[in-house]
């Protein structure tokens, strides 16, 4: 599931790049989305609920460290029906920051599955 957030996000930065905001827009968004699911299911309860649903799932998680994720997910999961289905269009600052907060989830993702790894290889020592 991370494999595909990081695929989406390259993707994103790699439209956002030619200029195609739009399309960028809509893969850093399903990129977020594939980071807090990679969270979920390592925390062996995968979310399948409503996509706006989904930051305060991934928040009961682990408070501690995953609020900020909750809120970069939140922030992307209410541009998402709008760029999805309707006519707005949004800039290019909401495109680059779109890719922000993927990243962002993208890394908390990444920390938070092999931090939790290391420790359990630790307590098999």
């Amino acid at each position: 599931m991370l494999d595909k957030a990081i695929d989406l996000l390259v993707g994103a930065i790699t439209l956002q790049e030619i200029g195609n905001d739009h399309a960028a827009l809509l893969l850093a968004i399903h990129s977020g989305i594939n980071s807090a699911d990679a969270i979920s299911e390592f925390h062996g309860d995968p979310f399948s609920g409503e996509h706006r649903m989904a930051p305060e799932h991934l928040r009961r998680l682990d408070p501690a460290r995953l609020s900020d994720a909750a809120r970069w997910l939140r922030q992307l999961i209410d541009m998402k029906a709008t760029v999805a289905y309707r006519q707005k269009r949004y800039t290019a600052h909401n495109t680059a920051d779109a890719i922000v907060n993927a990243d962002r989830l993208m890394r908390i993702a990444h920390n938070h599955i092999e931090s939790s790894i290391d420790i359990d290889v630790r307590l098999r020592s």
